[in-house]
Order: C-alpha cells, then sequence, then structure tokens
C-alpha cells in the first residue's frame, strides 16, 4: 500500500487521495447508476417512438459501370433511378464497394428487418 501514501516531511505517511474524494466519487456513481435503475423500472423519462407504416418501397440494382460511373436502377423496369459520375458520391461510392466486395468474397448478406 506504500504507493498510494505519501511521506510527509515529519516522516509520518498519508493517503494520497483523502476520504472525502474517495466517498463523494463512489456516492456519483451510485447515484448514477440508482437514477438510471429507476427509470428502466418505472419507465419514466423514456421515450418511445411508434412504429411507422412502410408507404412505398422498391428493389434496387447496383450497377458499378466499366468507366468508373454507377447506376442505381429500379431492379422490376431497369429504370436509372440515380447515375453518379466518377469522383462524386463518395460516401454512397464507398458503400457500393464494400457490398461489392463482400459479394465478391462469398460472405452472406446481412438482411434488413422491417418490423
Amino acid at each position: 500500500m506504500a504507493q498510494f501514501q505519501q511521506t510527509l516531511p515529519s516522516g509520518t505517511e498519508q493517503p494520497i487521495l483523502g476520504r472525502i474524494p474517495l466517498i463523494m466519487a463512489a456516492s456519483l456513481v451510485l447515484g448514477c447508476l440508482a437514477l438510471v435503475a429507476f427509470a428502466s423500472i418505472t419507465g419514466l423519462g423514456v421515450v418511445r417512438m411508434p412504429q411507422s407504416e412502410i408507404v412505398s418501397y422498391r428493389d434496387l440494382v447496383i450497377v458499378d459501370g466499366a468507366d468508373g460511373r454507377a447506376r442505381i436502377e429500379d431492379a422490376m423496369d431497369k429504370s436509372v433511378i440515380v447515375e453518379m459520375q466518377p469522383g462524386q458520391e463518395g460516401f454512397v461510392r464507398m458503400v457500393f464497394r464494400g457490398m461489392a466486395q463482400q459479394r465478391l468474397a462469398g460472405l452472406p448478406f446481412l438482411q434488413p428487418s422491417i418490423d
């Protein structure tokens, strides 16, 4: 326990952290846990959103062109919804690239769940 104590010039050892800060820290942690438990048990302060209803949906196909373009097409009628030029829409392109790599690696896709 010598590492948690300091030696005073008088030769006596005293704890580095006093009792009061430790008690205050422990009270803060226990108080937070009590508030979380109270909110979980009673439901007080919990925000619940009602499940929204699906208005419409489409099956989409992502086509990666040889020239660097990417198209999003409707799976039923093959109509082009969005065509992205090279160097644009970086986030969408990276998501598509990750999905394509997953498909090429033979990994199973995570299916979206609609409850």
